[in-house]
């Protein structure tokens, strides 16, 4: 299952989707928190299996979005 962070920082849920695609995998069920208005410019924070798990071509993988403002890496929020 590929990262859902790309250095320090959470990947959208249309950027993820690409990088499920070229794993050949697909995006199954996607579970929202209540922020999310829009679902491709929402931020990936969960995914199921974890990252990192072995999956079959075609496979699919569960994702969690939310809408709050996770731009900053985590050290910036850590010093904030």
């Amino acid at each position: 299952v590929p990262n859902f962070i790309r250095d320090g920082h959470y990947r959208t849920a249309e950027e993820y989707g690409f990088v499920v695609e070229l794993a050949e995998l697909t995006i199954g069920q996607i579970i929202k928190d209540a922020s999310v208005s829009d679902p491709n410019t929402a931020y990936v924070t969960k995914v199921y299996p974890s990252v990192g798990t072995t999956l079959l071509k075609g496979d699919s993988i569960t994702i969690y979005l939310t809408q709050k403002d996770l731009t900053k890496t985590k050290q910036e929020q850590f010093d904030q």
